[in-house]
């Protein structure tokens, strides 16, 4: 009789074991995925209010080149800015389209591929940006340098532009991709281990 009542409780310690596992592991499961479904949105929406911001430039610099006639070299330099913002709205698209692909209903291994797909589109997304701002930068400078009228508050406006364009650079690729697509990452594979365990 002792044997059987032992056996009962040792089955019974072993079922609670075995629940208290399974809890453990969903709730583990719903933090990875609030982490991860966090930073997939924060990514999502800057990437959206960034094609917003691009569309509204595109349209106050047509406006602007519209109204008012600049000379040849600085036109060239008003269309050169709308194409490099023109081609940031495209790519902004179509990172939004292979964001969107990210699904947490899909298997781990295909978002985490997706994932590391868009970290590399965003690094060289982000290479093609500088360069293509410093040229832009280098123009300015040079047309500001052939203006007749250029004061020195113009000259404080450039140096503070750039300034804060490169803080700006900066912030925007640790803080925002870089931190993002980590957490993104780091949340799959914890997920991916729970499903191997």
């Amino acid at each position: 009789m002792e044997l059987d009542e032992l056996k009962n409780i040792w089955a019974q310690l072993e079922t609670k074991m075995n629940e208290h596992g399974l809890l453990k592991e969903k709730i583990l499961k719903a933090i990875y995925k609030n982490r991860y479904n966090k930073s997939l949105s924060q990514l999502i929406n800057y990437t959206f209010l960034s094609c917003i911001l691009a569309l509204l430039g595109i349209i106050l610099l047509i406006y602007r080149i519209s109204v008012i006639y600049f000379g040849p070299f600085k036109m060239t330099m008003f269309i050169l800015a709308i194409t490099f913002i023109l081609c940031g709205f495209i790519i902004g698209i179509t990172n939004l389209k292979l964001l969107y692909k990210i699904d947490y209903s899909k298997s781990v291994s295909h978002n985490m591929q997706l994932t590391r797909k868009y970290q590399i589109r965003i690094k060289r997304q982000s290479l093609a940006t500088y360069i293509s701002v410093i040229i832009l930068v280098i123009l300015a400078i040079i047309a500001s340098i052939l203006s007749s009228n250029m004061e020195l508050w113009r000259w404080i406006t450039i140096g503070g532009t750039i300034i804060v364009g490169i803080m700006a650079a900066i912030w925007e690729y640790k803080r925002m991709y870089k931190k993002n697509i980590n957490s993104i990452l780091e949340s799959l594979d914890e997920l991916k281990e729970l499903e191997e365990d």
